[in-house]
């Protein structure tokens, strides 16, 4: 069952990340935020743990990491490109966020939602 919601959701990520990035395409060049910068990728390194579920990432300097949910285990390899973050699951594939990066808090976003981590 938890597999089941977690691939449904994957798939709704990619399909709205799909739609977001026609719609946007279309649009032209909306530029960056205002004030923001790419985080490095050595900032993303080590443990994340989600604000109000039992979810982290941990992702390491090699390019390789994993998401822990409710006691479940995924392996994962990561990439981070100004400030999109592409992680690819042998399972379920690839899901692709926005994220930001300030101090201990990495906030991820994707068409659907807002996720919110500290560093563990």
């Amino acid at each position: 069952m938890k597999r089941n919601w977690r691939t449904l959701k994957t798939i709704v990520v990619v399909v709205f990340a799909a739609t977001a990035l026609l719609l946007f395409s279309a649009c032209g060049s909306g530029g960056s935020q205002s004030g923001s910068s790419a985080p490095d990728p050595s900032d993303l390194l080590g443990t994340w743990q989600e604000v109000d579920i039992d979810n982290s990432y941990t992702f390491k300097a090699d390019g390789t990491g994993s998401e822990h949910f409710e006691g479940d285990t995924w392996e994962m390899t990561w990439t981070l490109s100004d400030s999109t973050l592409t992680m690819d699951f042998p399972a379920t594939g690839v899901e692709e966020y926005e994220i930001t990066l300030s101090g201990n808090t990495l906030k991820v976003h994707n068409p659907i939602v807002d996720y919110e981590y500290t560093r563990k």
